[in-house]
């Protein structure tokens, strides 16, 4: 399984000096690409993935919002029906 990451990581650094990386930085990136499993750094965040929770976020403060509101409303019909006279 090691001599597989080798291979991996030896691929990926040629690959990245033929893309105009440095030899250096080339080795860098491919030895992080290695370890991404063990540091969790397979687990970067992607735009699509940021787009995404910001859209969820966006509905959460949405729904939250509505949701004061209502509670808004109510507790001042409620303030409003107490401080009339007669009722």
């Amino acid at each position: 399984m090691a001599d597989a990451a080798i291979c991996d990581t030896l691929e990926v650094a040629r690959a990245l000096r033929k893309f105009g990386f440095k030899a250096d930085q080339a080795e860098a990136r491919a030895a992080a690409k290695r370890h991404a499993p063990e540091t969790g750094l397979g687990e970067l965040a992607t735009t699509a993935s940021v787009e995404k929770l910001e859209a969820d976020h966006k509905w959460i403060k949405l729904i939250g919002g509505a949701i004061v509101t209502a509670l808004i409303q109510w507790w001042l019909a409620e303030l409003i029906s107490d401080t009339m006279p007669g009722q």
